[in-house]
């Protein structure tokens, strides 16, 4: 039968006592079988799912950083150009209040790093879009559209946030994600040629 062929399988049938034969017991025995090798070899699989998941991805959590690392650099640098105090005066209290309560935080967690930290450090990927479109003065002869550039932002934090929390992002979050990296590429490509 399939179940004796199942049991046969287990090479520590027919040695271990603690595992019979009869008919009458084949689901338990597959399951104490079953459960022996789970526990036996769980940590050799979760490793290699770890594995995985990590290579599978490795090179489009390197783009999202690199971008991250360029779009902060890039839009710090449009800021300044036009104040340097550019932080100072923008104009969402409660947007500034909640990165300063970061920054706040991050200080209180290391009381002895004095060097000042800068604001746009602590923004996520969606306040990027927040503060480009808080100051879309500066950014409109960038980006052109509010609405496509939340689009892309969308699309990257949602490839960001899956990769980020050990997730498989859906192939078509990837493939999104993989066209709004694209199109951030090439406008900052633009924008460092300018």
């Amino acid at each position: 039968s399939m179940s004796h062929q199942l049991i046969k399988s287990f090479p520590s049938h027919d040695t271990n006592p603690a595992f019979s034969k009869t008919k009458d017991q084949n689901s338990i025995v597959i399951n104490a079988k079953y459960k022996k090798i789970s526990s036996d070899n769980f940590k050799k699989l979760s490793n290699f799912a770890i594995e995985k998941f990590i290579e599978k991805f490795r090179d489009k959590k390197k783009k999202i950083e690199k971008l991250e690392f360029k779009l902060r650099t890039f839009i710090d640098k449009k800021l300044c150009a036009k104040d340097p105090d550019y932080w100072k005066v923008l104009p969402d209290l409660e947007f500034k209040s909640s990165i300063e309560n970061r920054i706040n935080y991050e200080n209180a967690k290391h009381p002895y790093n004095k060097e000042n930290k800068n604001p746009i450090d602590f923004l996520s990927i969606k306040e990027y879009g927040r503060i480009i479109k808080l100051r879309w003065d500066v950014f409109e002869s960038t980006f052109k559209s509010k609405t496509i550039l939340d689009k892309h932002i969308d699309h990257i934090n949602d490839l960001r946030n899956a990769l980020m929390h050990s997730r498989s992002p859906e192939k078509i979050a990837v493939q999104l994600g993989e066209i709004s990296l694209n199109w951030f590429d090439e406008i900052l490509k633009k924008e460092e040629d300018d």
